[in-house]
C-alpha cells in the first residue's frame, strides 16, 4: 500500500474491512466519514489504526491472511448454479486439488480440479511470499440450501459455505402465470369523498379494483391508532395500542 497521507491509508483500511467510508448527501455532494469514526469502527473489528505505521501493518496482515486463505469463506450459487471458484495456493504445484461438496440432504461429491476446466488468475507476492490464484468451474447445480465445499490440496485443507438461493423470492402458479398486487400507505388514497387523507373505504374499493384487473393481494402501513399531538412522534409502527384501528381514517 502506498498512500502518502495517514487519511488515505485509513480509507483504504477500512474499504478493506468492507466500511464505507464516504456517501453522496441529496444535493449530491460527497460527504467522508470522519476519521474518528473509522478508527472507531475498525477498532471495533480488532484493527488498531491510531497512526500511519498502524495503518500499514494492519494493511499487510490483512492481505496476507486473505491471499493466505485457499477459498472466500461463502460461496452464493444463484438459482443452483455453482460460479467459478477462486483458489488460492502458495506453491502452484498444489493448483491439482480435490473438491468435496456436501449437500445439505447428505449428499457427498467428489471432483478432482483436474478433471475441470481451469484458468490460471494473478501471483500476488506480500512481504517475500507469492500466491498463486486459479479459477475452477465446476459446472456444478446444487438444489436451494446451504451446503458445505471442502478443498484439499497436498499441503492444505478448507472449507467454504456454499449458499444456493433463487433469485426470486416467489414460484409462479401451477398454470405460469405470476402473481401480482399493490402496495399503497392508506393516506395516499385520496378521493373526493375523503379529506385527503384516505379512508378505509377507499381501501377495499382498490382490493375491489386490483382483483377485477387479476391482482391478488393488496398491502399497505400498519392500521393502528397513533399520537395525533403536535409533538407526540405520530407513526404507523409506534401504536397507542394494537388492539383498535386507527381513528384518524
Amino acid at each position: 500500500m502506498t498512500p502518502s497521507s495517514y487519511a488515505s491509508k485509513l480509507h483504504s483500511l477500512a474499504r478493506l474491512h468492507g466500511i464505507q467510508t464516504s456517501y453522496f448527501n441529496v444535493q449530491g455532494a460527497r460527504v467522508r466519514a470522519p476519521e474518528d469514526t473509522l478508527k472507531a469502527l475498525l477498532t471495533s473489528l480488532g484493527i488498531t489504526a491510531s497512526c500511519s505505521s498502524d495503518c500499514d501493518e494492519a494493511w499487510r496482515e490483512t492481505v496476507m491472511r486473505r491471499l493466505s486463505r485457499p477459498v472466500e469463506p461463502v460461496i452464493v450459487a444463484w438459482d443452483g448454479v455453482v460460479p467459478p471458484i477462486n483458489i488460492r495456493t502458495s506453491d502452484d504445484a498444489d493448483s491439482n486439488v480435490t473438491l468435496t461438496i456436501r449437500t445439505e440432504s447428505g449428499t457427498t461429491l467428489r471432483i478432482d480440479s483436474s478433471t475441470l476446466p481451469t484458468k490460471r488468475q494473478d501471483v500476488n507476492r506480500v512481504e517475500g511470499f507469492t500466491f498463486h490464484s486459479f479459477r475452477v468451474d465446476t459446472g456444478l447445480f446444487l438444489p436451494s440450501g446451504y451446503h458445505k465445499l471442502i478443498i484439499d490440496s497436498a499441503r492444505t485443507s478448507s472449507e467454504s459455505l456454499i449458499i444456493s438461493a433463487p433469485t426470486r423470492s416467489y414460484r409462479e402458479e401451477s398454470n405460469g402465470t405470476d402473481r401480482w398486487g399493490c402496495f399503497a400507505p392508506l393516506y395516499a388514497l385520496r378521493s373526493k369523498r375523503d379529506w385527503g387523507a384516505g379512508t378505509y373505504s377507499s381501501l377495499e374499493t382498490l382490493a375491489q379494483w386490483i382483483h377485477q384487473q387479476g391482482g391478488s393481494f393488496l398491502g399497505t402501513l400498519p392500521l393502528l391508532p397513533s399520537f395525533h399531538e403536535e409533538e407526540g412522534g405520530s407513526c404507523p409502527y409506534l401504536p397507542m395500542t394494537r388492539l383498535l384501528w386507527g381513528e384518524f381514517h
